[in-house]
């Protein structure tokens, strides 16, 4: 399959906005903008509902913690083992929450909620399929990349070993030194608030910077990058009237996790785009290990690829940008 080049589709989008398009391809190839449903920013905005749900069923180590000191002074054993990982000294919360520093609850409660959340959008899909209902594009393609992501966290949840199943642990640093240094930037009128609003919005940047790679690698969604290849952010024209805005002067850059970028990118590529690939991780039935493929596909190429990367090659060789468009399958 190969991907249709979204043009018009993003070039509005950034006019508007006047912001580089950000946003995911997802597995069937439909591009899902990710700056607009509730006032969503960007791959990391945590009012989007893909984002919140990310941040909802996510563990994270809290450094400079510790199990055996929490037991010390801890009011009940409950909150011992509510807090405790196996091989891990550090207390392990689950899900962002108001209660971001303990889990008050069981882990069998946590994925209970995680299993009636699955279980809610099940429902809508198969109310939607019984009454004939016709769902909003957005609504809809929002709920499939939601669905697929309480998918990942329900299999990487199942043997008990949440990081050793995804092969990758997320840590945040302990609250109390984020939260002693913020103290120095505000005013002692409102500094408890003040601290504590700001702490929010580090926990969720820091919880939200593993949800892109997870997106790619895991789910096999493919993330448009804001940045060029050297690292500088596209810049958009500030007026919506500036037609001298190139779009094609502007490639960007894929980041995916599929095998056949050539096939599946052809008409990007095609138009200066970079492709970046990292490596996919598949879940095993058998071990509820989500495991990285091998390194082998670091480096191979099948024929059918190495053609048409010879083909991509070829034709931006001896074609204009402008009349490349012709060529796109």
């Amino acid at each position: 399959m190969t991907i249709e080049f979204k043009e018009e589709q993003i070039l509005k989008r950034e006019q508007c906005r006047r912001e580089p398009y950000i946003g995911y391809f997802a597995p069937d190839g439909k591009l899902i903008d990710y700056n607009i449903l509730l006032g969503g920013e960007g791959h990391d905005d945590w009012s989007n509902p893909v984002s919140w749900a990310f941040l909802s069923w996510i563990s994270y180590i809290i450094k400079g913690t510790s199990i055996k000191e929490l037991k010390e002074w801890a009011i009940d054993y409950d909150m011992v083992i509510n807090n405790q990982y196996p091989g891990i000294d550090e207390w392990v919360k689950r899900g962002y929450g108001i209660d971001y520093d303990f889990n008050y609850e069981t882990m069998e409660i946590f994925l209970g909620n995680l299993n009636n959340q699955i279980a809610y959008i099940e429902d809508l899909y198969n109310s939607a399929i019984k009454f004939n209902y016709e769902y909003d594009y957005f609504v809809d393609d929002y709920k499939k990349f939601e669905y697929k992501l309480l998918l990942f966290f329900k299999k990487a949840y199942k043997n008990g070993k949440f990081f050793e199943s995804i092969q990758r642990k997320i840590t945040i640093e302990n609250p109390e030194i984020i939260k002693e240094r913020l103290k120095s930037l505000y005013s002692e009128c409102n500094l408890s608030m003040d601290v504590e609003r700001e702490y929010c919005n580090y926990l969720t940047r820091e919880l939200l910077s593993y949800f892109k790679d997870i997106c790619v690698q895991y789910l096999g969604y493919d993330s448009i990058e804001r940045f060029k290849p050297n690292g500088t952010k596209i810049k958009i024209p500030y007026y919506y009237e500036d037609y001298n805005y190139d779009f094609l002067a502007n490639p960007r850059v894929i980041t995916s996790s599929y095998l056949n970028i050539n096939e599946r990118y052809y008409n990007y590529l095609l138009m200066n785009w970079e492709v970046h690939r990292l490596p996919r991780y598949n879940y095993n039935e058998k071990t509820g290990i989500y495991e990285k493929e091998s390194e082998f596909f670091t480096y191979y190429q099948s024929e059918k690829e190495r053609n048409l990367e010879f083909e991509i090659k070829n034709i931006k060789k001896i074609v204009p940008i402008k009349e490349r468009y012709k060529y796109f399958r």
